[in-house]
């Protein structure tokens, strides 16, 4: 059954075109991942799918056979955390979906606040329903495991693609494979035109002259004037054709990943220096006792680690602490912190264009940054002053400033929280290559995985220091396979509580949160 249909569909804001759809629709038991760059409007499109037109210019037709149940991204205040602020809200939203036969359920970043247990909860409960549902999300592990349909927003239109994220990937690179061959093909085509172009120019330019070998009746006698016309006309066809050619020419856009090869030196430690050492202590928060720490914890130069653990654990004000210097902790004096963190979201006073103050802080060379400004869509707005920025660019130029900044040690917390899915494998690049030492905090699993990092793991309330995310991946899903065979037997078995198979659940979910 179709839920919805855009026919001949234009959505704008103000002047500005945001997508347009000529013929597509929605059917029934449909999951789609709404994908996108920042700022294509795939928020929009959703707040205009609920009847939010006051702020938006809409024409075409929307025909609608269903009711739509939405949960925004951006929660009122309240005195609940973000996830669990989120999780009320999509459970609240489930109850709604079965009031009604023909119900879309649209989800608008539902991760954002969620962390790594949380979102296997959502995940669970989402495959669980029959409901169509559109996601927008910028977590690629959460949607290849939602979604069996991706619409992706490229160059104002929304393309269709059948299967999970992963599957639209592999589409797309294999489609910028053979656009960038065909422009390579393309160019050699042009060149080849040139040199032959040029070939005939020359020859028309020499054929007047007298050759040595040659007697002066018959220079007289061979109609030179005749070849040369004929050789400029030959010449100048080709550069018709060469100019045809390279006006149609459009390199395309492929991504590649970034190296760091150029960068100051001075910021460099000896390959085994030590950074921090960091002692056995309680981690406090207004007299409340976060997690405690029971081995010395060293981290040297080049260690690359990933600190993880639920909500509310402790992790944003242990690395608030580590950078502040408020913990029973050494710290190597040549150490350059770089904190991201996600309180720097405030509206800037400064005046000055992103590129000169990245220029003036930037330890790399003008080809890494420039490249990673593109890869953070900031090349549109480089010249713009910083007070101007939208709150998603700003996000953006101090996520930039911080990653190329003059530091040796980066401590980054939750630096894909805002950013579209381009710009996080874009990081995830960056943060392999980079030269020092760094810790981060992500819930993006796909992030997560792909780092293969150190972790740090706040769990029970205990600083935990994995060997690497691998090894506890490998070792906690033999556990998990070996807990959910029981489970099974205790189910079967009727003299086992209630209680003892709730524990063995919670066991369960607290371990789906690792891997």
């Amino acid at each position: 059954m179709e839920l919805i249909k855009l026919n001949r569909f234009k959505l704008a804001y103000s002047d500005k075109v945001l997508i347009k759809a000529n013929n597509i629709n929605i059917q029934s038991s449909q999951k789609i991942g709404l994908i996108g760059n920042n700022g294509v409007g795939k928020t929009s499109l959703l707040r205009v799918l609920m009847g939010e037109n006051d702020t938006f210019i809409v024409s075409g037709n929307i025909i609608k056979n269903c009711k739509l149940i939405m949960v925004p991204q951006i929660m009122e205040a309240s005195e609940k955390s973000g996830g669990e602020q989120e999780k009320a809200a999509i459970i609240s939203a489930f109850s709604q979906l079965e009031k009604y036969s023909n119900s879309l359920l649209m989800l608008d970043e539902p991760t954002s606040n969620l962390d790594i247990s949380q979102q296997n909860w959502l995940i669970n409960a989402l495959n669980k329903i029959h409901h169509s549902m559109i996601i927008v999300s910028h977590d690629r592990n959460f949607l290849n495991k939602t979604v069996n349909t991706i619409w992706s927003i490229q160059d104002k239109h929304i393309r269709v693609f059948k299967g999970n994220y992963s599957k639209y990937h592999e589409n797309i690179e294999k489609e910028e494979k053979e656009k960038e061959k065909i422009y390579l093909e393309e160019v050699k085509k042009i060149t080849k035109l040139k040199r032959a172009q040029n070939i005939y120019k020359e020859r028309a330019l020499h054929a007047t002259k007298k050759k040595r070998n040659m007697s002066q009746s018959d220079w007289k006698i061979k109609d030179s004037s005749g070849i040369q016309k004929r050789l400029f006309r030959v010449s100048k066809q080709l550069g018709s054709k060469v100019t045809k050619r390279s006006q149609k020419l459009k390199k395309p856009k492929v991504y590649h990943p970034i190296t760091l090869k150029n960068f100051a030196k001075q910021n460099s430690f000896d390959k085994k220096a030590s950074l921090v050492r960091i002692n056995k202590q309680s981690i406090n928060i207004n007299n409340k006792k976060l997690f405690q720490i029971n081995n010395e914890i060293k981290i040297k130069n080049g260690d690359k680690i990933i600190l993880s653990g639920k909500n509310g654990s402790g992790k944003s004000v242990f690395l608030s602490q580590l950078v502040d210097g408020n913990l029973d902790f050494w710290k190597n004096p040549k150490i350059k912190i770089g904190y991201f963190n996600q309180n720097l979201f405030s509206k800037s006073r400064n005046v000055n264009s992103i590129i000169s103050e990245i220029q003036k802080q930037s330890i790399f060379d003008n080809t890494t940054t420039m490249q990673l400004l593109g890869d953070l869509h900031l090349t549109n707005v480089m010249t713009h002053k910083i007070c101007t920025l939208s709150g998603g660019e700003l996000i953006c130029y101090k996520l930039a400033k911080i990653l190329l900044g003059d530091h040796n040690f980066l401590v980054l917390d939750e630096p894909t929280n805002f950013l579209d899915i381009t710009s996080i494998r874009a990081l995830e690049s960056f943060i392999k290559n980079y030269p020092f030492a760094l810790i981060l905090v992500s819930h993006d699993k796909s992030f997560i995985n792909n780092l293969n990092f150190k972790i740090l793991r706040i769990h029970n309330n205990r600083l935990i220091n994995n060997s690497s995310i691998k090894y506890r991946k490998t070792k906690s899903e033999t556990e998990l396979q070996l807990l959910k065979f029981r489970l099974n037997q205790m189910i079967q078995n009727e003299k086992i509580s209630f209680t003892e198979i709730q524990d063995l659940k919670r066991k369960i979910e607290e371990l789906e949160g690792i891997k």
